[in-house]
């Protein structure tokens, strides 16, 4: 299997167990944010692989960053965006860090 193959097939999983978990938990009312710049690509894949036709919120963390002083600072600082309410919904935060977990810990 291809590289290609095998993120989408991933991918194709990942939608498939969210679904699930949402189903589950009868959350209806979701938005999806990804954090730049791979996890708006994640949010977008999967959403594609859902069908879901939504906006996709985006943030930028470049300020919260915990490796600074080893990446320095990434100079195409944009402005952060939801284009919705989220006053009352669940959101599915999508990062492209997978192993280390330094997303929730952050």
């Amino acid at each position: 299997m291809h590289d290609e193959q095998a993120v989408e097939a991933l991918l194709g999983a990942m939608s498939q167990q969210l679904s699930h978990y949402l189903a589950e938990k009868n959350i209806t009312d979701y938005e999806f944010v990804g954090i730049r710049t791979g996890g708006v690509w994640v949010a977008k894949a999967i959403q594609k692989s859902l069908a879901n036709e939504k906006l996709i919120g985006e943030l930028d963390i470049s300020f919260y960053r915990d490796d600074f002083t080893q990446i320095g600072l990434n100079p195409k600082v944009e402005p952060s965006s939801l284009p919705f309410e989220t006053k009352d919904k669940h959101i599915v935060l999508f990062d492209d860090v997978l192993m280390s977990g330094r997303t929730v810990r952050a």
